[in-house]
């Protein structure tokens, strides 16, 4: 069972932070994600409902929750409505009033002055111009800020770990852009960060205490001859130009938890031996290791080698 009274006081909690009155929500995946409340059908530009461009639900910041519905088809988010105890209510908008007059007596509720007012981004524009006609002295802003970090994470877990596939093949460097939609993830709740793609380890950083292993290696790889093969002209030009051919090399991200807290991270080192992992010696880890510190440096993460681990340090607080 979804909690969604929970999730409206997270919703609100980041409203009153940003100064945030009210939140307006089409009848939309947003509104469903929030609130329960399902949409009729798919709501598109052709819809002629009277008044159905100011319809959804208006969300204040402190409370109160209403609908505003057509008056055909109103009464399936009447029902939608019922047994939720969230919502206060459900107002039709009858073809002999004006659209615009029931705005006013919605969002009269809610006490405005001052305040921001957050607006759904598949709002209308003649649903936005008479918002703006009726709190003309309001900033506006985009429902999507508040909730699409909410609908990063699940509302039961204490961690939130991603698997993420990127990067070129077989090239040591963390890219721009992997290293943007790590920060991106992570500001938007995520709490560990496992990157897979390159075929060869990348560096480990700690942004915001939070761990991003970009790249693990291949780890567990059952290649086909076949592919054994045209690996071969790529593995002697990387050997002839005097580089180690690191596709064998994988490691283990271990992260220890301490409470709500990232207390350490560690790679342990490995080589892929038919397919499989293989932990290696302290012996066969030094060139592994190195291979990390040097990689890591690059992103401002500094680590030590102890007993054949490399464990990150700077960052963790």
């Amino acid at each position: 069972m979804m909690d969604y009274e929970r999730r409206l006081g997270r919703a609100r909690d980041e409203m009153k932070k940003r100064n945030i009155g009210m939140m307006f929500l089409r009848y939309d995946a947003n509104l469903w994600y929030l609130a329960g409340i399902r949409r009729q059908t798919p709501q598109t530009t052709d819809e002629n409902s009277y008044g159905n461009y100011l319809c959804g639900a208006y969300i204040g910041a402190e409370d109160g929750l209403t609908l505003v519905a057509p008056r055909m088809g109103g009464g399936f988010f009447q029902i939608e409505a019922s047994n939720k105890p969230w919502i206060d209510g459900v107002r039709i908008i009858d073809e002999s009033e004006k659209p615009s007059n029931v705005l006013l007596e919605v969002i009269k509720q809610f006490h405005l002055d001052g305040k921001g007012i957050s607006l759904d981004d598949r709002t209308w524009v003649q649903s936005e111009l008479e918002f703006q006609i009726a709190l003309h002295s309001s900033k506006f802003s985009l429902a999507s800020e508040i909730i699409s970090p909410m609908r990063m994470i699940k509302d039961q877990v204490d961690f939130v770990v991603v698997s993420i596939h990127w990067g070129l093949s077989f090239q040591p460097m963390v890219l721009e852009y992997q290293m943007e939609i790590a920060h991106q993830l992570i500001d938007s709740g995520a709490d560990i960060i496992m990157g897979h793609g390159p075929h060869v380890l990348h560096a480990i950083e700690l942004y915001r205490s939070k761990p991003i292993f970009y790249s693990l290696g291949h780890f567990v790889f059952h290649k086909p001859k076949e592919v054994s093969t045209l690996l071969e002209p790529m593995k002697r030009t990387f050997q002839d130009f005097g580089f180690r051919w690191r596709s064998d090399e994988t490691a283990i991200g271990k992260v220890v938890l301490v409470g709500p807290k990232v207390a350490r991270v560690e790679m342990i080192p490995a080589m892929i031996k038919n397919g499989d992992p293989v932990l290696c010696d302290n012996e066969s880890a030094t060139p592994v290791t190195d291979y990390l510190k040097v990689l890591s440096r690059f992103l401002g993460t500094s680590v030590s080698v102890k007993k054949g681990k490399v464990i990150a340090k700077k960052g963790l607080t």
